[in-house]
């Protein structure tokens, strides 16, 4: 199995241009002048600020709720579905009533889940923001945006660099990405059984050093995992 670490030829080449962007990202952070280290912890700050409060993890599915925080979409409306009539909200501890929030999805007009308000847009350039701190979490979600091209233009090519990147960094949401993708010969990658389990037995034995995979994406990765092992 010692060859099976790697993804096919394509993925080696998205591999080295993933290990050059890295490479020079350590040679900016070197030459980095004073104030550009000032602005990257602020950036630092702000991907700080994008963790779902009850979740304390990076959003996959962010959506806003009228007390101004974004949550983790799942988190938020187990939140809810725990409490009888009106809430509070789990930043604040103000009253906080489905009513009360937003019932747009994609700016759209359409109607949300419980009322959550979904503002795609938003919620993907303040992950691009944080992607750009070199924050794991933030890379692998903004490579969640590129594949499935949530709050702007589909790009499957840097989406996979995306996830490739935060999969190499320990996250367990790269390794799902990358998973899936050979598991069903998606995102412009091949169907590879042996990479598919590969990346996905690394999700579910745990392997992964940055865990912020919901539950629900486990046992499907789960789920996939049994199927390769059948054939």
């Amino acid at each position: 199995m010692a060859d099976a670490a790697g993804p096919p030829p394509r993925g080696k080449n998205l591999l080295k241009v993933v290990g050059a962007l890295k490479k020079r990202a350590l040679e900016e952070r070197d030459e980095a002048s004073p104030q550009e280290k000032k602005m990257r912890a602020s950036i630092n700050d702000v991907a700080a600020d994008l963790l779902c409060p009850i979740t304390q993890e990076l959003p996959l599915e962010p959506v806003i709720a009228k007390d101004g925080k974004i949550y983790e979409r799942n988190a938020i409306l187990e939140w809810f579905s725990k409490k009888d009539g009106d809430a509070t909200s789990p930043s604040t501890g103000a009253k906080l009533t489905r009513a009360c929030v937003p019932r747009t999805v994609n700016g759209t007009g359409q109607s949300g889940f419980n009322g959550l308000a979904e503002d795609a847009v938003q919620a993907r350039a303040w992950i691009k923001r944080s992607a750009a701190a070199r924050y794991p979490r933030g890379i692998a979600a903004f490579g969640n945006c590129l594949l499935r091209g949530l709050g702007g233009p589909q790009d499957t090519v840097f989406g996979v660099m995306n996830v490739t990147q935060a999969a190499e960094l320990g996250s367990d949401v790269g390794a799902y990405f990358l998973g899936w993708a050979f598991f069903e010969g998606d995102y412009g990658l091949p169907k590879d059984s042996v990479r598919a389990r590969y990346w996905l037995k690394k999700l579910v034995d745990g392997e992964c050093k940055i865990q912020h995979l919901h539950r629900n994406n486990i046992t499907e990765a789960e789920v996939w995992l049994r199927e390769l092992q059948d054939e």
